[in-house]
């Protein structure tokens, strides 16, 4: 709320940070021993949820405090709770599968999943109960969601399609598309390689 710049001890070298629900707490993978931790965002000593991950592939946290991250070939799962990190999609060959994102339920998920085969490739949902993916974009983008008015499972998912953020209608009860995607905004950061858009969306639409 101040817009004040805090450099957080024992996060010398972060990548693909995410918020705790609550807005209280930041994951983070560390590049330097291989590892995803947490801290407090008012301070600390980062705790170490999970060892030898590279953090690619980007997380999210749902208010259950069920961490969903990702290896790049497979999908991790963490509770900062219980602790102990399991595969929840595993690994398979010539596939990745990253930037996983939480849907309003906090069971069901968007990820993006990656081929040679362009027909298993682009924006996936899958739940922790039942992780089989089922695609709903062929994009090859990461994807976020916002609702129409929080907790709704009906909003919009964004991706980007030829350098534009997109926004299309989603009901995130159904899993199911409607109408045609809108531009929101032209020449939005996008990192090709990771196939990861330099965005973020809050509950309240702000993007």
């Amino acid at each position: 709320e101040s817009g004040e710049l805090r450099t957080l001890t024992g996060t010398d070298t972060p990548r693909g940070s995410f918020w705790s629900p609550d807005s209280g707490t930041i994951a983070f993978f560390s590049a330097g021993d291989r590892t995803l931790k947490t801290l407090r965002a008012s301070g600390g000593v980062p705790e170490v949820l999970c060892e030898n991950v590279d953090g690619t592939g980007g997380g999210t946290w749902n208010r259950a405090g069920m961490i969903l991250f990702s290896t790049r070939t497979a999908l991790m799962r963490v509770s900062p709770a219980a602790g102990g990190c399991t595969e929840l999609i595993k690994s398979d060959p010539g596939v990745f599968r990253a930037h996983p994102v939480f849907l309003p339920d906090g069971d069901h998920f968007l990820y993006l999943q990656g081929a040679a085969d362009d027909g298993r490739t682009g924006v996936y949902v899958g739940s922790l109960r039942d992780p089989a993916g089922r695609r709903v974009l062929a994009d090859r983008s990461s994807a976020l969601f916002v609702p129409d008015t929080p907790p709704s499972h009906r909003g919009r998912v964004l991706f980007v399609r030829e350098q534009t953020l997109m926004a299309q209608t989603f009901d995130a009860a159904s899993f199911e598309l409607s109408g045609e995607p809108q531009p929101v905004a032209n020449h939005v950061g996008f990192d090709n390689n990771r196939s990861h858009i330099a965005a973020s969306v809050s509950d309240d639409g702000t993007l």
